[in-house]
C-alpha cells in the first residue's frame, strides 16, 4: 500500500503533498485546503496512506473519506477553546 505525506514547508511556507519516493504532488496554503483538495481525496480514496506530519516529526494517519468530513477537518486543524461555564 503506497503512503503520501502532507506537511508543512517551512521554507516554501506552504502544506507539501508528496508521494511515496518524496516528489512533490502538490502545494496548499492551509492544511484545512489540503484536506478538502480532490487530489488528496483521490489519494484516500484509492486506499493509499495519507500521513500527516505535525511539528514535533510524529505523524497523524488518515485512513479513510470519513476522516474528511468538515467536523473532521475542524478537529484536525488544532485545539479548540470552549467558552461558557465549566461543569461541577
Amino acid at each position: 500500500m503506497s503512503t503520501y505525506t502532507l506537511q508543512y514547508d517551512m521554507g516554501l511556507r506552504f502544506w507539501v503533498l508528496t508521494d511515496t519516493q518524496g516528489q512533490t504532488l502538490a502545494t496548499y496554503l492551509s492544511r484545512a485546503t489540503a484536506l478538502r483538495d480532490e487530489v488528496v481525496r483521490g489519494v484516500i480514496e484509492r486506499g493509499c496512506i495519507l500521513r500527516i506530519r505535525n511539528a514535533d516529526g510524529s505523524y497523524e494517519p488518515v485512513d479513510s473519506p470519513a476522516a474528511l468530513a468538515p467536523e473532521a477537518v475542524a478537529g484536525l486543524s488544532g485545539p479548540v477553546l470552549a467558552t461558557g461555564a465549566a461543569a461541577a
